[in-house]
């Protein structure tokens, strides 16, 4: 091999590399380089300041600031409950499924109590919203010269500032504190037994004066509770759990003296709902009752699957009412007194936007496993992505 092939100085001459070649120069950068005068010389820069941060003294939170907050907090449940209410309209005209409408009442509810949250700092200084509205109340009361404390019997206070009460939730928030304070304690939730009355489907809220009316909202109520108690307990919770349920179990926990104020208002709507609907308020449980019977039916043929099991548990849930089935074991045991006029799967017919809930739930789980049943093992998955392939 010839000595000196490779020769240093060819590294300065010209290659054959094009001038936009993306080779050419690729190594500039590494080269070292002296800085000019004008660079060595040119004075340094001067840092921006750090502005002074300036502190100032909190105000302090006045009661005016709450009683702000609570009358907008007032202002948003009236909001909610119009919605509320033009979709329990449509739904009683058959234009919404029941599904929908409990789903987007049982989410208002949860908004509610959002909101409520919200100000509870704020509200909790001067003693809670249940407070500011019974303050409310007294003002109201005294400015159409209404006498609250004059009431008869079995009145939480003159029934004669009634419409007043019912838009202040106070109506709905006595029978609830009512309730409360007495099964507090309890080990089983209490058994209705007709002591006040029953509730009149047919009348609704139509009744011909404040005491009627109230004597409606009170049987009706008292009616449910027991089962959104029972619902709210470790034997008797189930894959759906609504906000009323969750609003009675953390009330019970709670030991306040006065409940929130959205669970009050959650209550007053369903009040409203139950006596809207009237004589038809079993609607629900109707359609409840078909659909899980439709499911099963469905499913007697089927292989015995872990999807089918799941399923099959999501709509048999409620073929035997568990509350009735606890209210018979508390008769025989001589806990509770005994009353004819407690029947059966009483508490789906009366709580429509359950049963609603129940529906969804029933219709989530088969779609669910049925997707799983129907293509195994990302089948589905492949034929969609071979389609858009095409």
């Amino acid at each position: 091999m010839e000595a000196g092939l490779f020769k240093p100085d060819d590294l300065d001459k010209k290659t054959d590399v094009k001038t936009n070649h993306p080779a050419k120069g690729m190594f500039d950068v590494l080269n070292v380089y002296t800085p000019s005068e004008e660079f060595l010389n040119a004075p340094d820069i001067t840092p921006t300041p750090t502005t002074e941060t300036q502190y100032t003294v909190e105000e302090e939170v006045t009661w005016e600031d709450a009683f702000f907050a609570f009358t907008a907090l007032l202002r948003n449940y009236d909001c909610l409950s119009q919605e509320i209410y033009s979709l329990w309209e449509k739904y009683g005209n058959g234009e919404l499924d029941l599904a929908a409408v409990a789903l987007a009442t049982n989410m208002a509810f949860e908004f509610a109590h959002s909101m409520e949250v919200d100000i509870k700092k704020l509200m909790e200084r001067f003693g809670g919203t249940a407070v500011f509205a019974h303050q409310y109340f007294d003002a109201a009361c005294q400015a159409l010269g209404i006498d609250k404390d004059r009431k008869n019997p079995g009145e939480a206070y003159n029934l004669a500032a009634y419409d007043i009460a019912k838009v202040l939730t106070v109506n709905s928030m006595s029978i609830f504190k009512g309730y409360v304070d007495h099964y507090r304690d309890a080990v089983m939730p209490g058994n209705y037994n007709g002591s006040l009355g029953w509730y009149n489907e047919k009348l609704g809220a139509g009744g011909r004066n404040n005491t009627e009316r109230w004597n409606q909202d009170k049987t009706a109520l008292m009616e449910v509770f027991s089962g959104i108690h029972f619902l709210s307990t470790t034997p008797g919770q189930g894959d759906v759990e609504d906000e009323l349920d969750r609003g009675m179990g953390a009330t019970l926990k709670e030991k306040k003296e006065n409940p929130r104020l959205w669970i009050s208002w959650a209550v007053q709507m369903y009040l409203d709902i139950v006596q809207g609907l009237g004589e038809s308020v079993g609607r629900g449980y109707e359609q409840f009752k078909q659909e899980s019977l439709k499911i099963q039916k469905a499913l007697v043929d089927l292989p015995k699957t872990a999807e089918r099991r799941q399923v099959l548990q999501a709509a048999t849930r409620w073929n035997h009412d568990p509350i009735y089935e606890t209210n018979q074991s508390m008769i025989e045991f001589g806990a509770t007194a005994h009353s004819d006029d407690n029947p059966a799967f009483q508490f789906l017919r009366r709580n429509p936007i359950h049963c609603g809930l129940l529906i969804h739930h029933m219709r989530t789980v088969l779609h669910v496993n049925g997707v799983k049943t129907a293509a195994p093992s990302g089948g589905l998955t492949t034929t969609t992505q071979l389609y858009q392939a095409l």
